[in-house]
């Protein structure tokens, strides 16, 4: 810190007590510097002071609006100390008057006259000290400001950095992985009758590992898109999202599974395509892992809960135990009862992410061989 922020700013209109007490403070050590009237008391003060030491008969009828507005102006950690001289005895109107301008958040102390010298430097010692501590905390918000800034930068790099392989993943990755998959289903149709079940079975497998791996980019792009959106909540009817998730996935449709709906559907806050891939992915998955011969069947349904809408996904499948239910959510984790099922690992992954981004909870209850029911929880509209 600088002298001029660590000066007492004396004013004392009349005689010579400004003159003399800033001799005795600069005997004791202080930068001083006597202002003239109120406006230049103003003036000093904006340009640094560590004290503002004022006699009451500056403030004859209060401090004005300068004085007030230049303690309210203060930055955050900042807390300018006061020291008013007054007249010995009860509290003058003077007194009143500035005490009651001021206002209860003011930092100020009151010293009666007559008072001895190392009164008033014992009361300047202290309310130094007080405005130290501040310029104390001004420079750990600084060096907070500055670590922010700095990682800031870092993050905007670092978010520029996975723009970029994004990008790269969706192009230049998934090109040659399309044309491994068109050249395979070119071979299966066109020259699979020159092949053994052997060799066949090889081309089916590639085929099938390029599709799967394609999948799997996706999902990671979709959870990185999904990750750092920015995400616009509006009122929404969940009704209309889940009759379209419905109507696009063949896996739904009622010759191969039934989905009951169980309307009416109160509004939530969420954003539309969030919320839309959530009800997707938690719908194929229902009607995914399920036992071996067994209908999927999934009922969907709603319910108020504090101030929120709960909507639930009841399925009939294989189930989940409890002590894998929270890992599902992870990206790449699985339970063990879908090892024997096709999946990325990333779906349930992505419906949380969304849901955490438009502000909501989800979650399961479930217990192996009994079916699981999903719920997302969202802010009721």
């Amino acid at each position: 810190m600088s002298d001029i922020e660590e000066r007492v700013i004396i004013l004392a209109p009349y005689g010579a007590d400004s003159v003399q007490t800033a001799s005795l403070l600069r005997e004791s050590g202080f930068q001083t510097v006597i202002a003239r009237d109120e406006p230049e008391l103003c003036a000093l003060a904006r340009e640094g002071a560590g004290v503002l030491l004022v006699a009451e008969e500056a403030f004859p009828h209060g401090p004005t609006s300068g004085t007030v507005d230049l303690l309210q102006s203060q930055p955050s950690w900042s807390d300018l100390p006061i020291i008013i001289v007054t007249t010995g005895g009860d509290l003058t109107q003077a007194s009143l008057r500035a005490v009651s301008a001021f206002g209860e958040s003011a930092n100020l102390a009151l010293i009666e006259r007559p008072f001895r010298a190392l009164t008033l430097i014992r009361a300047v010692q202290a309310a130094m000290r007080a405005r130290r501590r501040q310029y104390q905390v001004r420079g750990m918000m600084d060096g907070l400001e500055d670590l922010v800034r700095d990682r800031t930068k870092r993050l905007e790099a670092t978010i520029a950095e996975l723009e970029a392989f994004s990008y790269t993943v969706s192009h230049d990755l998934r090109a040659p992985l399309r044309a491994m998959q068109g050249y395979s289903h070119y071979l299966i149709e066109e020259y699979a009758h020159r092949l053994d079940d052997q060799g066949r079975l090889f081309l089916e497998r590639i085929r099938s590992a390029s599709a799967r791996l394609d999948s799997l980019v996706q999902d990671i792009l979709t959870f990185s898109r999904f990750s750092k959106s920015d995400v616009q909540i509006s009122p929404l009817d969940p009704e209309p999202l889940i009759r379209q998730v419905l109507e696009s996935y063949s896996e739904l449709h009622p010759a191969n599974a039934e989905i009951v709906v169980r309307p009416p559907f109160l509004r939530v806050k969420g954003h539309e395509a969030f919320l839309t891939q959530c009800i997707s992915n938690v719908l194929t998955n229902a009607v995914k892992f399920v036992a071996p011969g067994t209908r999927p069947r999934v009922e969907i349904w709603n319910e108020p809960i504090d101030g929120s809408v709960r909507v639930y996904f009841r399925d009939n499948g294989v189930g989940i135990d409890p002590s894998h239910q929270q890992r599902i959510f992870r990206i790449f984790e699985r339970g063990p009862e879908a090892e024997n099922y096709d999946g990325t690992g990333i779906g349930l992954a992505i419906v949380h992410k969304a849901v955490e981004r438009m502000g909501g909870k989800v979650g399961l209850e479930s217990q192996p061989g009994r079916g699981s029911t999903f719920w997302i929880e969202l802010q009721s509209a």
